[in-house]
């Protein structure tokens, strides 16, 4: 599928923008005449084809901003208000102008003709593919309301996870943040002191001595070029890693490393399942859901494999076995995808595999947490004690020239 951006006369007669996906450019605009919209102005989305990273996101809302929209949209229209109106409403309910902009600009993608996944979709990647996706699916099954309650929840799980991950990560930055800024401290200031007396003594300067004090003058001599370098390194990385050939290598590697493939695995897993489970209870298809599982991982080797997923079970082939080909799914998770497929309860059964992963997930990281602490304040002592123990002993072996 290939997104056209497009500009159009909606049924009303005003101009409307939008972006729409489709095989081809005729189909684009097919699809637009159906919706009642003439187009006047149909185009590749250039920006979206090639890849272009953004560097600075600016407005991009927070996970804890979309779990709270969602939520509070699943409930307008619970009570029976329109999509429409109730994209209106949470337009003027936005804290910021980014906010008030992004839900008016769903709100006038939607009544320009759109659905409500193609306008998330509009948004520049704001919103997340699984999230899409999800949508997208419940829109075909007329299931919406539940499925974006089940979305809320799932967002709402995975604000638990971050907040308890970024609380557990504290005290590990404060410690590496010290780190350098002690040894900044004794390169620029006690080190410098202590060479004359090595010079006047005629005595060889340890090694850690000779790079501290390498290390003083060249922040001393070219301290702003050092820093314009550290800076282009960062901003070069920022916006490699926007590119879509990093992110996929970066996921290749992310699955391989010994603790953090664990959780990706896992975490993996509890969204295939989940959302799989979600959009099954609210009512769609086997084949429905199982396409829109694609978007849901950002690991094209993934995607490939629930495509063939996807088309083993439309064989003939039982979803329990078909699942064998999902590396992050483990054999146990897939006998009891299978035992809910034989009692015709599938959906429970997904939803209880992706709690067990989202709770393995949790008690993962907090054993990860308890051992990083001691472990990082153990090393840490281990470098910097090393560096003044030598330049201790280094002074130690200079009075002892000198007394003799």
């Amino acid at each position: 599928m290939t997104r056209f951006r497009y500009e159009a006369f909606s049924a009303s007669g005003e101009t409307a923008r939008g972006i729409i996906e489709a095989e081809s450019l005729p189909s684009a605009l097919e699809l637009l005449n159906q919706r009642g919209i003439r187009p006047f102005l149909a185009e590749p989305d250039r920006d979206r084809a090639t890849g272009k990273p953004q560097l600075f996101a600016l407005g991009k809302p927070s996970l804890a901003w979309r779990a709270k929209i969602v939520r509070q949209l699943a409930t307008l229209l619970a009570a029976g208000i329109t999509l429409d109106r109730s994209l209106l409403l949470l337009s003027k309910q936005g804290k910021s102008r980014s906010e008030q902009k992004i839900m008016a600009d769903i709100g006038k993608a939607v009544n320009s003709g759109q659905s409500l996944s193609a306008a998330l979709a509009g948004q520049n990647d704001l919103f997340q593919a699984d999230e899409i996706g999800l949508v997208k699916a419940s829109e075909q099954t007329g299931s919406l309301v539940p499925v974006l309650e089940d979305l809320a929840a799932l967002l709402e799980r995975r604000i638990q996870i971050r907040s308890k991950l970024t609380s557990a990560l504290v005290y590990p930055a404060f410690l590496l943040t010290l780190a350098p800024i002690s040894l900044i401290i004794i390169a620029t200031v006690l080190v410098p002191n202590l060479a004359p007396l090595f010079e006047g003594a005629g005595a060889a300067m340890p090694f850690a001595l000779q790079a501290m004090i390498w290390f003083s003058n060249e922040f001393r001599e070219r301290g702003i070029l050092w820093l314009a370098l550290l800076a282009i390194i960062l901003v070069g990385s920022i916006w490699l890693s926007g590119k879509q050939s990093v992110k996929e290598a970066w996921n290749k590697l992310a699955v391989r490393l010994p603790f953090w493939g664990v959780i990706k695995r896992k975490t993996e897993a509890a969204r295939i399942c989940r959302t799989l489970g979600s959009l099954i209870r609210s009512g769609a298809p086997l084949q429905t859901a199982l396409q829109a599982i694609v978007d849901v991982t950002h690991m094209k080797s993934t995607q490939e494999s629930l495509k063939q997923v996807q088309t083993n079970v439309s064989a003939g082939r039982k979803l329990g076995d078909a699942l064998n080909l999902v590396s992050s799914i483990d054999p146990s998770s897939l006998q009891m995808i299978a035992i809910g497929e034989e009692t015709n309860k599938l959906d429970a059964m997904l939803l209880y595999v992706a709690d067990g992963e989202e709770k393995a997930v949790a008690s993962y990281i907090d054993r990860l947490m308890t051992l990083l602490t001691p472990l990082l304040t153990i090393l840490l002592g281990l470098f910097v004690g090393g560096i003044v123990m030598s330049i201790m002993r280094a002074i130690l072996s200079v009075n002892e020239l000198v007394s003799k």
